[in-house]
């Protein structure tokens, strides 16, 4: 079944990515995005403070790993499908 992931689900995703450091082509790879949507999404967590920015390497922050935390406790409660990033090798 093709799933398209919503915005959210996308976020959760980079979040979680994010965790250990990644360069936009890494998250680009790993949650096959192409590179108008990793940087959209990068950009709005950046502006938001869920994500921190190191030269051109982005890590969650703690303020992101806490919003990630709640958003999987919500995919959980609802029953959601797993978000994507089990796709990670």
């Amino acid at each position: 079944m093709n799933h398209n992931r919503t915005k959210i689900e996308i976020a959760y995703d980079i979040l979680t990515l994010c965790k250990t450091t990644q360069n936009i082509n890494g998250i680009m790879s790993h949650l096959r995005l192409n590179r108008a949507q990793a940087s959209v999404m990068v950009d709005y967590l950046l502006l938001r403070g869920f994500l921190g920015v190191n030269g051109h390497l982005y890590r969650t922050s703690d303020f992101g790993s806490e919003f990630a935390s709640g958003l999987k406790t919500l995919f959980d409660i609802w029953n959601l499908p797993s978000p994507v990033l089990l796709c990670l090798d």
